[in-house]
């Protein structure tokens, strides 16, 4: 069975505090594995204030073919974007819940081949945003992925994506108290192709981490801005031992990133950065030959000031 909205292009659903999920499929097709909801228009998807939404939809398919932007505000009990009525019945009981695998928002069951910009604000409940299995072409056309106040994320990308993000220019992170890296630390298996490949990132507002331990290391082609907030378990952009390369980075900014001691675990190479500055009640600007000793300094000279107080 395929339920389809064939007309529908805009959906915003907003302040509808008692409201579950938004399309409830019939039981018996979800578990005979027969359900496919259908939208081929929705172009824009906004989700906000829905404080007991714990899914979108009920099925085993959920396929929104022109789908460019998709936000989620203030959704505080959404866990996963599509699940079967065996895993609703587990997301709905806290105690079933705590006994199971880390639901992820978005996994195989979504297509969503033309998503261009995600937004997901304030969903307390988000342990993961993606898992390892996905569709193909989905999410491959990402340009701007923002992610705020999302408490128990701790990490943003699974490894295997790395090779969807060739069109995202813009990345937000901010307020995410438990975020240990951005791209989590690679299973065993991963090819060493995958790794490195070339990430052309012109834009990243706030990156915290990448971690391999490939050889030759890892090149943001293009990243030329790059600004971590608001990320206090941060400790450094990659927690395991890789070179870096930042051929055009020319501007660092670090704000409220108490625990961050050094960038990289081995070499990195950014030919044209000169400063690194400290965004606060007073900016401050520190340059001590390269990025990593930069930021060892200001941390000691920052244990220092506190030892003092």
């Amino acid at each position: 069975m395929v339920e389809s909205f064939e007309q529908l292009n805009w959906l915003e659903i907003r302040d509808c505090h008692m409201m579950e999920e938004i399309i409830l499929a019939e039981e018996s097709m979800v578990e005979e594995r027969m359900c496919k909801i259908f939208f081929p228009n929705l172009a824009f998807l906004l989700l906000q204030d829905l404080p007991k939404l714990t899914r979108f939809c009920s099925g085993n398919y959920l396929v929104l073919p022109c789908l460019w932007k998709l936000k989620i505000s203030k959704c505080l009990a959404l866990k996963t974007f599509i699940s079967s009525f065996i895993f609703g019945d587990m997301i709905a009981s806290s105690e079933n819940v705590k006994n199971t695998c880390t639901l992820s928002l978005f996994d195989a069951k979504v297509v969503f081949p033309k998503l261009e910009r995600l937004v997901i604000e304030h969903v307390k409940s988000l342990n993961k945003i993606w898992n390892d299995q996905l569709e193909v072409d989905s999410f491959c056309q990402l340009t701007l992925v923002s992610v705020v106040s999302c408490e128990k994320l701790m990490n943003i990308f699974p490894f295997s994506m790395v090779e969807r993000l060739q069109r995202l220019d813009k990345l937000q992170i901010q307020n995410c108290d438990s975020l240990e890296e951005i791209l989590e630390s690679p299973e065993l298996g991963v090819s060493r192709s995958q790794a490195q490949k070339a990430i052309t990132l012109p834009l990243l507002e706030i990156v915290t981490c990448l971690e391999d331990g490939v050889k030759d290391g890892i090149v943001f082609s293009k990243l030329k801005y790059l600004q971590l907030c608001g990320v206090p378990r941060l400790s450094s952009f990659c927690s395991v031992k890789c070179k870096f390369e930042f051929p055009f980075l020319k501007e660092v900014i670090l704000m409220d990133c108490p625990s961050m001691q050094t960038f990289s675990m081995d070499e990195i190479r950014t030919t044209r950065l000169q400063k690194v500055k400290l965004a606060g009640d007073e900016d401050k600007d520190f340059w001590d030959g390269n990025l990593n000793s930069t930021i060892q300094l200001q941390f000691m000279q920052k244990g220092q000031g506190d030892s003092k107080n």
